[in-house]
């Protein structure tokens, strides 16, 4: 599996960013296969998370005219971190200008916002012409026989892509704190959200969170509590969740069920972890994508009747189902 080990020295922050190199090595926590852009030597790069951590492709790419990380709109750079690829546009493109596909990604993701940066339409794409290297507004472009080769290992809201200003790796595989920390942190919050737990607020950096969504605190947990009282019970299932580290943050995201009397939610959620002024890791922003998945339904169903099977008994809720 792979991870993203942040060396300190590569990334400082004070006020604005330096430029993001993450080491790339073998993580249990995190997908089968990642995705990297490495602006500086303009390569689209794809990785197995079978040990060893092996480079399977290296595309030749460009990013945005202006080296950098993006700060705001119109200023010609890539940003840099961890983005999902979103949707898939076949239509109404330029050719020359976008080949015949394009996909696109979150940014700005909830970080970003905290951190005031603006912009939007950060896709990557593929071109009618030559691939000229550092020849873009901001977006990652590739020729399209690389395009349809990327479109068949990704599905869409679930692929993480990591875009560095210079990617470097290591084949060994190492376990990271952080990573199985989050995982566990994950799977907690769910157990808290589920109970109904107070605890469940406490997971989030009030102030931050609140900047990521643009609305305060108080109306997210005053939300939250109407629906804890609205529903006799809640089960909420989730997948094991995956992790990577981006610059300054972690992204943690999973198939996630949601089931209460009269409502029940199928998705994905992507949790993005800080740490705040003690050092306690905090989630400061959250995004969640329906998506239509009978096998994370299937696997929900599995989990519920095993669950069912080693307590012996139906829970109350399970009784109502």
């Amino acid at each position: 599996m792979l991870r993203i080990f942040l060396l300190i020295s590569f990334l400082l922050w004070s006020g604005k960013a330096l430029a993001w190199q993450p080491l790339l090595s073998a993580d249990p926590h995190a997908p089968e296969h990642l995705f990297v852009v490495d602006k500086k030597d303009q390569f689209f790069l794809v990785f197995s998370n079978k040990s060893p951590l092996t480079k399977i492709h290296a595309w030749q790419c460009s990013t945005g005219e202006v080296h950098g990380d993006k700060q705001e709109e119109g200023d010609l750079k890539t940003p840099e971190g961890v983005y999902f690829i979103e949707h898939k546009r076949t239509t109404n493109l330029d050719f020359e200008m976008y080949g015949d596909m394009a996909l696109t990604l979150d940014y700005p993701n909830p970080v970003d916002r905290i951190r005031g940066k603006t912009g939007h339409g950060i896709w990557i794409h593929g071109r009618g012409g030559e691939v000229i290297p550092f020849d873009t507004e901001g977006c990652v472009v590739m020729d399209m026989k690389y395009m349809r080769k990327l479109e068949q290992m990704i599905s869409l809201q679930q692929t993480p892509v990591i875009i560095t200003s210079s990617a470097n790796w290591d084949s060994k595989e190492n376990q990271e704190r952080r990573s199985c920390e989050i995982a566990a942190l994950t799977r907690e919050w769910a157990r808290a959200w589920s109970d109904k737990s107070d605890s469940y607020f406490e997971f989030y950096h009030p102030e931050k969170f609140a900047q990521s969504r643009d609305q305060p605190f108080s109306r997210f947990k005053k939300n939250k509590l109407r629906i804890f009282a609205s529903y006799e019970w809640m089960d909420v299932y989730i997948d094991q969740p995956k992790v990577l580290a981006g610059p300054g943050y972690w992204v943690s995201f999973f198939g996630q069920v949601f089931n209460s009397p009269g409502y029940y939610s199928l998705g994905v959620k992507r949790l993005y972890w800080q740490e705040d002024e003690q050092g306690r890791l905090r989630i400061t922003g959250e995004e969640w994508r329906d998506i239509h998945d009978p096998e994370l339904e299937k696997r929900y169903e599995t989990a519920r009747r095993k669950a069912q099977t080693s307590s012996g008994s139906l829970s109350d809720h399970e009784a109502q189902r």
